[in-house]
């Protein structure tokens, strides 16, 4: 007897590297969930689904692979695609999983029904039913290139149970990987030419970096430039933060000294840049060239010069072109950088002062995951990344209770590296529950919840608008309690030296913990 769709499904995924799965089974997926079982991928619980699509990001991006994740029809797909528009607009290779009704029962019934490709179109690279005639195999092999193709993002098929039982047809053998075309020579020296003749050319790199991960031919070339080198967020660790030629970083607010630098230079090179990450639209007057392994769109840049394809093959190539030294000084690009706040001591517990004291104990292999709020601007600035893939944070949706699942895939991911999550109290509120899904996996994660009782960016934002805070402030919350409940360890921290205390006793605790960091949320004024 041949293999059933689901075992086909399960074996294509484990000969690409799959060797996890995220999500929650529902009876219209059980099938699936026993061919991976079978097939030998770990299937891993989450709480819900969005967290299941999050996990899988962190796993992937950390991983530097595909994430998969699972739901079940109608309420646990319309979930996932929750979980699904951060992985759209934050760019990850994420293969969502799910079931779907009978396809003899969509006429007439109704009961959990969605059309889960309408449903999943905006959040999704593509979205495709699986039918008992389909090579099954080769879509999803297809599925899995799609989403790790140009500009990475998520993509969806659908399982009806039926479906997943029937004998599969014979399938095609696998085709040979492809790599991204390489950009003409004559456009290379195109590019290189205006960079010379630059007296004060600039590099921003964006999260486009990451695929083929070109980050030494981007320093060589920063070098050969006297070029300063400003990152996004997700880009963070793409040039060492204490090399010269770091230049802080973009995208954070309205007004900010890395895109004062920006407006000095008379050429830009946009290296892997997406605009995504942008709070504000781009303003820049420079003559741009565009970088990158995807085409320049959604919204077009005012490119002069587009290099678009093999993004370490171009970055090498420029690097390999002779230049002058341009006219920045050491000064102006120092004044890009971020500072450390200064505060007295006994003044209460500003998050700037966690922030370091985190920074002092954590190993240099260590990786962070930050959630949305007024903890992101400050962190998302100052957090000195020290490599690529150290800093995660959901930067093109900003959703709230993204870290705690991030910290979980990118621990699963990468078993081996310290993990500390920073996420507020507004966000813990949204995704405690996945402290279970950490204890039960016997994850040692440190989670440090903001503790202040307030959405404090949109309090702050009443605030300056000469509103009340209405809708911005909620109870305290015990979150030792809570974290003990679930399975984890538990501390409070009021001053720096009780942060530091807890931090290394969660990372040497093997098993999560979590740390309700009670500060003073005045210092957010300043960011």
């Amino acid at each position: 007897m041949g293999s059933t769709i689901a075992e086909v499904i399960a074996t294509t995924l484990a000969e690409n590297g799959v060797e996890i799965v995220f999500g929650l089974p529902g009876g219209e997926s059980i099938d699936l969930v026993a061919a991976l079982e079978w097939a030998g991928i770990r299937f891993v619980l989450a709480r819900h689904e969005a967290r299941a699509a999050w996990i899988a990001d962190a796993y992937a991006r950390v991983g530097r692979r595909i994430g998969v994740c699972l739901a079940t029809l109608g309420p646990g797909a319309a979930n996932l695609a929750a979980g699904l528009s951060h992985c759209y607009l934050d760019r990850a290779p994420v293969l969502a999983l799910t079931a779907q009704l009978e396809p003899a029962l969509m006429a007439y019934h109704s009961h959990q029904r969605l059309d889960l490709r309408r449903l999943m179109a905006p959040v999704t690279k593509g979205s495709w039913p699986i039918a008992v005639e389909d090579d099954v195999a080769r879509l999803v092999r297809e599925a899995m290139t799609l989403a790790r193709s140009g500009r990475f993002g998520p993509v969806h098929l659908e399982l009806p149970a039926s479906v997943a039982q029937s004998p599969a047809m014979p399938g095609s053998p696998a085709e040979e990987a492809t790599r991204p075309l390489a950009v003409s020579e004559e456009v290379i020296r195109e590019a290189a030419e205006m960079l010379r003749t630059a007296r004060r050319p600039a590099i921003v790199v964006g999260l486009g970096i990451e695929p083929s991960a070109p980050y030494t031919p981007l320093r060589r070339l920063a070098e050969a430039l006297h070029a300063p080198v400003v990152v996004t967020p997700k880009a963070k660790g793409a040039i060492p933060k204490d090399h010269s030629l770091y230049a802080g970083v973009l995208g954070l607010e309205r007004r900010e000294a890395p895109a004062d630098l920006l407006r000095l230079a008379d050429c830009i090179l946009a290296v892997g840049f997406d605009p995504v990450e942008l709070v504000m639209p781009w303003d820049f007057e420079a003559p741009l060239i565009f970088a990158a392994e995807f085409p320049n769109e959604d919204p077009q840049l005012p490119a002069e010069i587009e290099l678009i394809g093999d993004l370490g093959a171009t970055l090498e190539a420029l690097a390999a072109e002779p230049y002058g030294r341009s006219d920045w000084t050491p000064e102006e690009i120092a004044r890009a950088r971020p500072s450390w706040p200064e505060h007295d001591a006994g003044d209460g517990l500003f998050p700037s002062q966690l922030l370091r004291a985190v920074r002092e104990v954590l190993p240099e292999d260590g990786i962070v995951t930050c959630d949305v709020g007024s903890h992101k601007l400050l962190i998302g600035k100052l957090w000195p990344a020290r490599a690529p893939n150290r800093f995660l944070v959901s930067n093109g949706l900003s959703i709230m209770g993204y870290a705690l699942p991030a910290a979980i895939g990118a621990k699963l991911a990468e078993p081996s590296a310290p993990v500390v999550c920073f996420i507020g109290d507004g966000g813990m509120g949204m995704v405690a529950s996945e402290m279970e899904t950490a204890a039960r996996l016997g994850l040692p994660i440190v989670v440090i919840v903001l503790a202040d009782q307030a959405m404090s960016l949109i309090r702050l934002k009443q605030e300056l608008a000469g509103y009340e805070p209405v809708g911005t402030l909620f109870s305290p919350v015990d979150w030792c309690a809570v974290a003990r409940g679930y399975g984890a360890r538990a501390a409070v921290a009021c001053t720096v030296d009780e942060v530091r205390a807890a931090v290394q006793e969660g990372l040497s605790a093997g098993e999560p913990m979590v740390i309700e960091a009670r500060i003073d949320p005045s210092e957010y004024r300043s960011y």
